[in-house]
Parts: C-alpha cells; structure tokens; sequence
C-alpha cells in the first residue's frame, strides 16, 4: 500500500519482514516525514564535515534544480564520499546527530572556523597580489607601486576573476581549486600571463627586483605545475613560502624567516584541518616554492 506523505512523496507501507499476513498480527508502522530532494542534500551536507570540493557538489544539489546541472558522475562522487564520511564519523564514536548545526563537536567547528579564515585571508592569489606592491614599495618608492600594480594585476589579478567566474559557472568547485583535475587548465592560463608580465617589464625597463619578482613566480610554477598533475600539492604554502623568501632578500632575514616560518606552518596547518590537503602536500609546497624563490633570486639579484 502507498500513502501520500508531506511533500507529495509516496511511501510505500507494507507488512514488516517476517510477519504474518494478518490483520491481527500487523503492526502499525511509524510514519517519517520525507524531505524533498533539494533539503535532503542540504541536510547532508551540513551534517558532514566533507573537503571543499565535496561540499561545493552537496550545495549545488542542494538548490532547487541544481541537480539537473550535474552529470550522472558528480552525483555519484558526491554521494560516494558522503558515506565514507559518515562510516568514518561513526568509527571515531562522534554522534553526527547531536554534534550540532554543522555535525561537529564545539570545539571542531571553532577550529575549523579559524582554519578556514586562514586559508582564505593567505590565499595564493592574495599574496600574488600583495607582494608585488610591497616589494614595489620597500625598493622604490611610489614608482615602485606602480611596477607592482602591474605585476600584481596580470598574474594575480586576472588569475583570481577567471577563478571566480569559474566558480560561479560551475567549472570550478571553489576558489582554492581543491579539484586536481582542474588545475592544469588554471596554471596555464596563468603561466601564459606571468610569462607576459615579465616580458613586459623587461620591455619597458622595470627595476630588476620587479623582474626578479616576477621570475619567482614563473619558477614557482615550474617547479609546483608539473607536480599537481599526478600529485595534489599545496600551492597555498609553496606561494606562501616563496613570498617569505623573497622579502627576506629586501628586508633584514632573521626576523622575516622567523615570522614566515610561523604564518607558513600555520597556513600548511589549516589546509591539513579542512582537509584540502595532507600534511606531505603542504610541507612538499613550502620546500619547492622556497627552493624555486631561493634559486631565482640568487640567481638574478
């Protein structure tokens, strides 16, 4: 038998498994209410604590004919994941039905906060963009600036709009690009404007810091590209780590180390917290982009 539930959903009431067909054997069953497919997936996804990615896919189909922009496999992948968090939840004894608004403890939703605010302020497009105007400023002046103002626009500027349209057509699950299969595209793109930049500079007589700059990131991403596309490495340390490196070479490098080797561990530690990376993958970012910075530097300045 079927009766009609809130919603509209129909929901099948049949005899209990094992029970005899009689009526004065029937138990009465207990009705649920049926969530409508968009809460369901709300529901889940705020219930989980799943990596960026994974909940960008949850909220898409959480939206009222968001599921009809996804393919067959990204509902798969979606709900694949979800059970394996779920599993994994009930093996470390956590209560995912009282754990609170998001499925977890106090304590971990604090944390993660906090590690989310991290990797959000320190993103790599945000230090692409600020370290050219701080480099331009230290070493010359206003003239500086403005070196910087076009390095900081055509490699992290446009990169960062690019990204966002991405995330806002679909093609990118979130800003930080926690999908390694969308990557190369990115880096290429990228890779092409950096390459431009510096052409530019070269061109147009820019100090030879702000070219060197900008040599940084064109070795960073030689060094860290190449990797992502059978290993996800963290570009949020290895850009963090190469920024550290090269004010270090402007400014006196004891206390420039000393502070970077903090706010760099502590960007490392939040990917590891949201679950966008593991801990090889941040520690393997820091030490190429420092190494790619170190070896640039040395070798134009």
């Amino acid at each position: 038998m079927r009766v009609t539930v809130e919603g509209g959903d129909l929901l099948d009431v049949g005899r209990p498994r094992g029970e005899p067909t009689g009526l004065l054997r029937r138990r009465p069953q207990r009705l649920h209410t049926v969530r409508p497919h968009h809460e369901r997936r709300q529901h889940l996804t705020d219930r989980l604590d799943v990596p960026a990615a994974t909940r960008a896919r949850g909220h898409r189909l959480a939206r009222p004919g968001g599921a009809a922009s996804l393919t067959q496999g990204d509902r798969r992948v979606f709900w694949n994941h979800a059970r394996t968090c779920i599993r994994r939840r009930r093996r470390k004894g956590d209560n995912v039905a009282s754990a609170g608004p998001s499925g977890l403890p106090a304590d971990r939703q604090t944390e993660n906060r906090f590690a989310r605010g991290v990797t959000e302020v320190f993103a790599p497009a945000h230090l692409v963009m600020g370290l050219p105007l701080i480099v331009g400023a230290i070493t010359g002046g206003w003239a500086g600036i403005g070196w910087g103002a076009l390095a900081a626009g055509l490699c992290g500027g446009i990169p960062l709009i690019v990204i966002v349209a991405g995330v806002r057509s679909g093609r990118f699950a979130d800003k930080h690009i926690t999908d390694r299969a969308h990557r190369p595209w990115l880096i290429g793109v990228i890779l092409a404007l950096v390459i431009i930049t510096m052409t530019l500079m070269v061109t147009l007589g820019a100090p030879p810091v702000m070219v060197a700059g900008v040599a940084v990131m064109l070795a960073t991403l030689t060094v860290t590209g190449p990797i992502t596309f059978w290993w996800k490495i963290s570009f949020h340390t290895a850009v963090a780590a190469g920024s550290v490196v090269t004010l270090a070479w402007i400014l006196p490098p004891v206390p420039v180390y000393a502070a970077g080797i903090v706010l760099t561990a502590a960007i490392a530690w939040s990917r590891v917290v949201i679950r966008d990376h593991t801990p090889a993958q941040t520690i393997a970012g820091a030490v190429g982009g420092g190494a790619a910075s170190w070896l640039t530097l040395t070798a134009l300045l």
